[in-house]
C-alpha cells in the first residue's frame, strides 16, 4: 500500500468518556491548517487524548464537485492505528 501523505493532527475529544463500545468517537482536528471533524468507532472503553498525532490519508473519493469522502488513519504509539472518517469541515 503506497504511503500517501503524513500530516500532523491535533485531536480534541468531543465524546464523553463513558461511551459504549459501539458508539462513535467524535474528534475535532486540524489537518493542513483546516479545522475538520472526524468520526471513528471506539475499539473498547478507551479514548484518544488531546495532542499532536501523525495521520495518513487512507482513501479519498470525489463523487461530484461538491461531495468529498475521506478516511484518515491516526498513528498511535506502539505501531497502533485507528481509522476515522471525515464528517465535516469548519470555516
Amino acid at each position: 500500500m503506497p504511503l500517501l501523505k503524513t500530516l500532523t493532527v491535533l485531536a480534541l475529544l468531543l465524546a464523553p468518556v463513558s461511551l459504549a463500545a459501539q458508539q462513535p468517537e467524535l474528534l475535532t482536528a486540524v489537518i493542513n491548517r483546516r479545522k475538520v471533524e472526524l468520526q471513528g468507532a471506539l475499539s473498547g472503553p478507551d479514548m484518544l487524548l488531546p495532542g499532536n498525532y501523525r495521520a495518513r490519508l487512507v482513501s479519498e473519493t470525489h463523487e461530484s464537485v461538491y461531495e468529498l469522502r475521506q478516511q484518515w488513519e491516526i498513528l498511535l504509539p506502539g505501531d497502533r492505528t485507528r481509522k476515522f472518517d471525515l464528517i465535516g469541515i469548519r470555516e
